[in-house]
């Protein structure tokens, strides 16, 4: 499990990545900056997403979102996500982030901290499972960031 849990930090941090696998295709979005805004004992995270291929994407959270979508940070302290603007869940697409070909837009992750800590955070690991159709294929992108409060931080 500890092998498998760093193969897949290694792989995934700051980009979205199918898999490390060869045999699957890397996914095709991008997260071109990432920013990051607490303000008290909410955290504002938001992503700006890009689609640079030529076919449409659409882009959803899986169902139980707080299970699938978490903020840690590197003191003892959980966050429960509280909203996401730009980006819907579950099975229906209807409210998922759509993509054009060569567009981008911004979703928001808002998270409140539970039982919010004497020292602040110095880092934060987002990590979410997406679901991105492309087409009639659906697949599941899982992904985790490492993310410094309150600086924003460019993805390549």
């Amino acid at each position: 499990m500890q092998r498998f849990m760093m193969t897949f930090l290694l792989c995934s941090i700051g980009t979205f990545l199918a898999a490390c696998a060869p045999a699957r295709p890397p996914v095709p979005v991008a997260i071109d900056s990432v920013t990051v805004r607490t303000e008290g004992a909410f955290v504002l995270v938001s992503l700006a997403y890009a689609n640079p291929t030529a076919t449409p994407l659409t882009i959803g959270l899986q169902p139980w979102v707080n299970a699938r979508t978490q903020l840690v940070d590197d003191t003892p302290q959980s966050y429960t996500l509280m909203a996401t603007f730009g980006i819907g869940y579950g099975g229906d697409s209807h409210d998922w982030l759509a993509l054009a070909p060569q567009e981008h837009a911004t979703v928001s992750f808002l998270f409140r901290a539970n039982d919010r800590t004497a020292s602040p955070p110095t880092r934060y690991t987002f990590t979410s499972e997406q679901q991105l159709r492309n087409g009639d294929a659906m697949s599941v992108v899982p992904f985790t960031l490492d993310l410094s409060p309150s600086v924003p931080l460019q993805v390549p």
